[in-house]
């Protein structure tokens, strides 16, 4: 009987790889990280949505008071914000596409 250990130092070539394995274990862990960023982004969505909800009845009157005039302004200056906080999002995070180098 033979030492495994003496056998793979004896060996002549090193084993092939296997590129059908790595490439669907490279697809699994990219579904999982998919998984797990979608599941924290939609529990930010859901936290955001609550306390916007919480907030909203004190908000209405006060908005309302001030009248059309502001909202316009207002809402372009958050679509600012999203768009700021999207870009310094992507800006920190690496966009992990499959099958793009």
């Amino acid at each position: 009987m033979s030492d495994p250990l003496i056998d793979f130092f004896e060996a002549p070539e090193a084993p092939a790889r296997d590129a059908t394995f790595r490439l669907s274990l490279m697809e699994r862990v990219a579904k999982r990280r998919l998984q797990l960023e979608l599941a924290l982004a939609s529990a930010f969505v859901v936290i955001a949505a609550t306390c916007l909800w919480l907030v909203w009845p004190a908000l209405s009157p006060s908005l309302s008071s001030v009248g059309q005039s502001i909202l316009e302004p207002l809402a372009v200056l958050s679509f600012i914000a999203v768009v700021a906080f999207a870009g310094k999002w992507l800006a920190t995070h690496r966009l992990r596409l499959p099958f793009v180098g």
